[in-house]
């Protein structure tokens, strides 16, 4: 609080309880001497307790925790928060007249001595009756000498049987603390405060005990619920304790209780409000948002004469007013912010004006003018907050960084750019390691399009103790514009090492695509890292008081992979989805980055990471067609063969899933094993004939048909016709295009040049309805033949119809695919198994391959092997 008192700087002391100037009431009445009533005070069946009986038996078996009174204590606040009802009357019921007799003769053995007689009799009693405490007092009394415990217990039932008995709580309250039960005599004091709520001793006990435990939530609030039956002769006192809760309250940051607290003396004696309450309740009002009811306090106790205006949606704004000369400055200042809150901006001039004449006592008051100043900035008004920094960045006592800073900050939003640089600048000077400036300068830097300026600034050394979150992303996104993208892309990384593991290794890659609970995966790569005798990352700190959504931060992460596949960085783009794997910000986007990992592998020709994560894909959406197209193209690069026990597995839970046969049928191609893939493709046939079957068995027989050592090529010839055929018309009218151009290569591959000529004009002539442009027939030439122009002069791979492949400099070609290749190499087939490939070759020279036996044109660029992104950084 600003106060010139400085209130707010001491700690609420203990307040003195003075026992012998208030009333104790009926609690000093000693229960030992006192007479025994033969009636029992029953509640109505509407009060707020329990039944006796229903109390007897919770405490019997243990169900009342006595030390737990912040129930009590929360009931009753409840109460005092619910709207007030009239109090049921009670009713007196008479205790039976031999129960009269019992309880008689009870006390009269007790008296005489016989003690076991007494306590039979009080055991009859309660067995007949048990809801009477008479029977449980005598008890208490009985065993209070030999076993206080006992005696303790018995009070306790005694009280419960009748909580209307204040001195039953009292007693029992006092031989709790004699047995050092705080919680439980609490617990008792807080029921003889809801029978006597106006016996302040009762209240002061209480608060007395709560100071003890050290529970301070729980002892203001017996502050306030006894301030509330405060009268005058104690409304000094009242004045005293509603100060210092409200201070203690403010120093929790609950203005709403601390002004609860300090509206009590306002409402019960407003004529002994001091200056100082005043000032305490105008500022706990500002804190809490509260401005009309601040402008009543103006109004009472401080003489402000006001004029108002109540405009749409209740908001008030001040008209004018009328403020006396002797008012202090701390008052003052309250109504100049209460006013610039209430955005009565016509004022303005007037309330600071008559500030700026003060500069000769800013060196005192030179905290309310920065209360003021931070009132103006976050309305925007910068113009009349420099106003007031002015004198206060040339004064001795607040020339300090924190005011340099807001002089920067309200120059830089008033565009005086320059001068904001030099105030960032000397603030810099006096506190070297404040963040903030170093922010802000470097967003005025980049205004005045000094980005490597700027960049310098934002400049984070990761040895640093601490790094802040706010400026790194600042960078990241000035490098981005800067095209910076290297240190961009290991700025990227950085950033998500706060909540990822880096991937050293391949050997760490598995522990992050087969494990699904991100604390799994770190534990698993630790547990690796130990085996391996490695140290475990040393993450540097990063400071959390700003910091990105999630949605935001991943935007970021997505900007660095679409920038690593423009620059086809692929190598960087897995090491950075698969250190993003690991991360517990972004377990749900784990999906999503699954299959960003599965492209980045494919790019990287590294299949057997690639596999685990389009497997999870197809598990978790077994009917996603792009899936099991993600999958298949996966097969024509596998490594190994952990794919088929994973297709059986999958097709025997999924019977109906008979594309999976086609996917083991298009890999068994791949690999050689011809006979195989045709049985899947002609069981295929029989049970779901379709155009793409069709197709697929057709180019089988073709490549049947190329090998040297195929017999009945005639009966080949045929079959495969009459596939392709019958393709042909079970494929859909509005693909004419694939149509003809398929039965052109056909024929192109049996030999059958005339044919194969006439389905390729028809290709070229078709006028397909769904195309517009001029330049038709140039793009469906374009898309229809092979484009060889590009790989002229240079390395291609040639597999020929038969199973032989070779490998040259492009030197010419044909329409019809006729090659020329110069410094031939052919790779010799292993003698045993005429499919496989042996380790020999053979140099040709220059040679001329026919188009008619050419199978597959690949270029020998991009056939490396894969590079581990885990080692190095590009």
């Amino acid at each position: 609080m600003a106060e010139k008192s400085n209130v707010n700087e001491k700690k609420l002391e203990d307040l003195t309880i003075e026992f012998e100037y208030i009333e104790a009431g009926p609690s000093n009445v000693n229960i030992e001497n006192a007479p025994i009533e033969i009636q029992s005070v029953v509640e109505p069946e509407d009060a707020p307790q329990s039944g006796p009986g229903e109390f007897i038996d919770k405490y019997l078996s243990g169900e009342i925790p006595f030390d737990n009174y912040e129930v009590l204590l929360d009931e009753e606040h409840s109460i005092e928060e619910s709207s007030e009802v009239t109090k049921p009357t009670r009713t007196y019921k008479k205790i039976p007249a031999h129960i009269k007799a019992l309880i008689g003769e009870a006390n009269l053995r007790f008296a005489r001595g016989d003690r076991e007689t007494a306590t039979k009799i009080c055991y009859e009693i309660i067995r007949q009756h048990c809801t009477f405490s008479e029977p449980y007092i005598t008890l208490a009394q009985i065993f209070e000498t030999d076993d206080p415990a006992k005696s303790l217990d018995y009070y306790m039932v005694a009280a419960l049987c009748n909580p209307r008995d204040v001195n039953l709580w009292t007693r029992s309250a006092q031989l709790s603390l004699d047995a050092n039960k705080v919680n439980q005599a609490i617990f008792c004091y807080t029921n003889a405060v809801r029978v006597q709520p106006r016996n302040i001793k009762l209240h002061l006990k209480r608060i007395q005990l709560l100071r003890r435990e050290k529970d301070t939530k729980n002892m203001l609030r017996s502050y306030v619920k006894m301030m509330q039956f405060l009268t005058a002769p104690y409304y000094d006192f009242l004045l005293q304790v509603a100060v210092k809760v409200a201070i203690e309250y403010h120093q929790l940051n609950e203005y709403k209780k601390a002004i609860d607290a300090l509206n009590i003396p306002f409402q019960k004696c407003p004529d002994l409000i001091t200056p100082q309450m005043v000032n305490i309740m105008l500022e706990l009002l500002i804190l809490n948002e509260n401005y009309s009811y601040c402008l009543d306090i103006f109004l009472e106790h401080c003489n402000i004469e006001i004029e108002l205006l109540i405009v749409l949606e209740n908001q008030i704004q001040v008209l004018s007013y009328n403020m006396p000369e002797n008012i202090p400055i701390d008052l003052r200042i309250k109504f100049v912010i209460c006013v610039i809150k209430l955005k009565s901006f016509n004022l303005l001039d007037s309330l600071i004006d008559p500030l700026l004449l003060m500069e000769e006592e800013v060196e005192s008051i030179g905290d309310l003018f920065l209360d003021v100043v931070e009132a103006l900035m976050m309305v925007e008004h910068y113009e009349h907050s420099l106003k007031l920094l002015v004198p206060l960045i040339k004064s001795n006592n607040y020339s300090l960084a924190a005011v340099w800073l807001k002089y920067a900050d309200c120059q830089s939003a008033c565009g005086l750019y320059d001068q904001a640089i030099e105030s960032y600048k000397t603030v810099m000077q006096m506190a070297p390691l404040h963040v903030d400036v170093r922010y802000n300068l470097a967003e005025v830097l980049v205004k005045v399009d000094k980005k490597r300026e700027a960049l310098e600034i934002l400049e984070q050394d990761p040895g640093w103790a601490v790094i802040n979150v706010r400026m790194f992303v600042f960078r990241i996104k000035l490098l981005k514009e800067m095209e910076e993208y290297d240190q961009y892309l290991q700025a990227i990384e950085f950033l998500i090492s706060r909540h990822c593991e880096k991937i050293r290794h391949f050997e760490e890659i598995r522990a992050v695509t087969y494990v699904e609970r991100p604390y799994e995966k770190v534990a698993r790569l630790k547990k690796l890292r130990e085996f391996r005798e490695e140290n475990l990352d040393d993450k540097p700190q990063f400071s959390t008081a700003f910091e990105p959504t999630v949605e935001e931060e991943y935007a970021i992460f997505c900007d660095a992979i679409e920038l690593c596949m423009k620059m086809k960085k692929f190598v960087t783009m897995q090491r950075l989805v698969f250190t993003a794997l690991t991360s517990l910000r972004f377990k749900n986007k784990y999906e999503e980055l699954g299959l960003i990992g599965f492209f980045s592998c494919m790019y990287n020709k590294d299949s057997f990471h690639a596999y685990p994560l389009i497997r999870e894909i197809v598990i978790h959406y077994p009917n996603n067609n792009l899936g099991w197209n993600l999958f298949n193209a996966l097969l024509q690069r596998a490594d190994d063969l952990r794919h088929t026990r994973f297709m059986m597995r999958f097709m025997s839970s999924y019977t109906e899933k008979s594309c999976l046969r086609l996917l083991e049928a298009n890999y068994c191609l791949a690999v050689g094993n011809i006979k195989i893939g045709l049985g899947y493709y002609v069981s295929r046939l029989r049970s779901d004939p379709s155009p793409l079957t069709c197709m697929l068995l057709g180019c089988v027989l073709l490549y049947i048909f190329g090998q040297k050592f195929t017999q009945k090529k005639d009966k080949v010839t045929k079959t495969a016709l009459s596939l392709f055929l019958k393709y042909s018309t079970m494929r859909s009218k509005d693909a004419y295009e694939e149509i003809y151009y398929n039965l052109g290569r056909v024929y192109h591959q049996f030999g059958i040049l005339h044919l194969a000529k006439y389905y390729y004009e028809l290709v070229l002539n078709y006028n397909n309805p769904g195309q517009v442009g001029g330049d038709i027939k140039e793009k469906k030439r374009k898309e229809s033949i092979l484009d060889l122009s590009k790989y002229l002069e240079k390395s291609i791979r040639v597999k020929f119809a038969g199973g032989r492949e070779a490998s040259g400099i492009l030197k010419g070609y044909d329409p019809l695919l006729n090659l020329v290749l110069d410094n031939t190499t052919e790779y010799l087939r292993d003698p045993d198994d005429p499919y496989k490939l042996a380790e020999d070759t053979r140099a040709l020279g220059l040679v001329v391959c026919r188009g008619t036996s050419v199978v597959l044109i690949c270029p020998v660029d991009g056939m490396e092997a894969i590079q581990n992104p885990f080692i190095s950084q590009e």
